[in-house]
């Protein structure tokens, strides 16, 4: 049974509000010695009177152009609501809305179980991109036969393709994301007296609106503030609508356009662990605390209105001498 009929037969699936939540643990047990071609076939079991078992060779050696295609992941998100929940399934579907259905649920399940196929894989960069390539053109095959079976190896091989670009881009923001709000953390904690260094965010793909690099949101982050609807990047998938198995379940989330007030962090407290290290944690803010910005920093104006609100009345004068 492929993932589409699996979140099919869920409960609400179809209506506006239904969220595909965590996909099922995979069937299958990696082995040390797999490659990508392993990987797809795992993914793809099932359909093995159907399997064309030399279709991810063939979109590893020529599918290079459509995985190279630029896709916007809002849309690849966007596909996959509308397939794998239902919403507002569309009656025929092409190559390239398959494939970036297909590659975010496959980003999604390597996510979340991570620790089912990476120990096989010994921290190896390039063979843990060829096993999500396996796993994205297995997904893509399996989907394809529940929507539109009898499809030929062309349409086959390019929503493979398109399903590992949008797993590569996945996997490769997850990782930049990561990486960054680690920097950003050890900056705060190693510049305590002075003002962090701002930096500008890196993207490698567009989300639909772009941040700019002098944006509220980056001094936020830079300064180790708040960020208004934002939640800080964790490995494998935060900031991209996908929660990990600890949140609960996987929703879609696009961050809040509703003006809140920035609250001001205390700087975070080193607490010993008990297999050596530090752990840091924040301390608990309420809303209503007060907090002072140092010397050297700017104030961030927090203030929904664009402009200050003038004051009625007249200015009292301070008489001469």
């Amino acid at each position: 049974m492929s993932y589409y009929q699996y979140y099919r037969q869920q409960p609400g699936w179809g209506t506006p509000g239904y969220q595909t939540g965590a996909p099922p643990r995979p069937l299958f047990v990696p082995q040390s010695g797999w490659r990508g071609r392993h990987f797809y076939r795992a993914q793809a079991s099932g359909l093995e009177g159907e399997l064309d078992q030399e279709l991810f060779e063939h979109v590893w050696r020529d599918g290079k152009p459509h995985i190279g295609r630029k896709i916007v992941i809002s849309e690849a998100r966007k596909w996959h609501r509308r397939i794998y929940g239902g919403v507002d399934f569309p009656g025929r579907l092409l190559p390239h809305e398959l494939g970036a259905a297909a590659g975010y649920e496959a980003f999604q399940q390597w996510t979340m179980y991570g620790q089912v196929y990476r120990p096989v894989l010994r921290g190896e960069k390039e063979r843990e991109k060829e096993a999500l390539a396996g796993i994205a053109v297995g997904e893509a095959t399996k989907l394809a036969a529940a929507i539109t079976p009898g499809q030929r190896r062309s349409f086959l091989a390019e929503t493979g393709a398109i399903a590992i670009g949008v797993a590569w881009k996945l996997r490769k923001e997850a990782k930049e994301e990561q990486e960054e709000w680690e920097e950003v953390q050890e900056e705060a904690i190693g510049r305590r007296g002075g003002r962090p260094r701002l930096r500008k965010r890196r993207s490698s793909f567009t989300y639909g609106e772009t941040i700019s690099s002098d944006s509220d949101e980056d001094r936020l982050e830079a300064a180790n503030l708040t960020v208004p609807g934002r939640y800080p990047p964790m490995a494998g998938g935060a900031g991209l609508g996908i929660r990990s198995p600890a949140m609960g379940t996987t929703s879609y989330m696009p961050a809040a356009s509703t003006p809140r007030t920035t609250t001001i962090l205390p700087q975070t407290t080193g607490v010993p662990s008990q297999q050596g290290g530090t752990v840091y944690r924040q301390p608990a803010v309420t809303s209503n605390a007060q907090a002072s910005i140092p010397a050297g920093h700017r104030r961030i104006q927090s203030s929904p209105f664009p402009n200050p609100i003038p004051q009625t009345g007249s200015p009292t004068r301070r008489p001469a001498g």
